[in-house]
């Protein structure tokens, strides 16, 4: 999965997210893809979450 440019620096400048399932039968990998989509979509939310902290707050009087 990409990992959309104003978030890399909060991911350690990586461009994708990778991971290897370990396995060879296609049919297992297949059942993993939703759980591997999920995780990496609570990666990215994260990086979300820390570049929204990293912005300092407007103050508004």
């Amino acid at each position: 999965m990409g990992i959309p440019a104003d978030l890399r620096p909060f991911m350690a400048g990586k461009r994708k997210i990778k991971r290897s399932l370990g396995l060879k039968d296609r049919e297992a990998a297949q059942a993993l893809i939703p759980d591997m989509t999920k995780t990496a979509h609570a990666l990215l939310k994260q990086a979300e979450r820390d570049k929204a902290a990293a912005i300092p707050r407007l103050r508004t009087h």
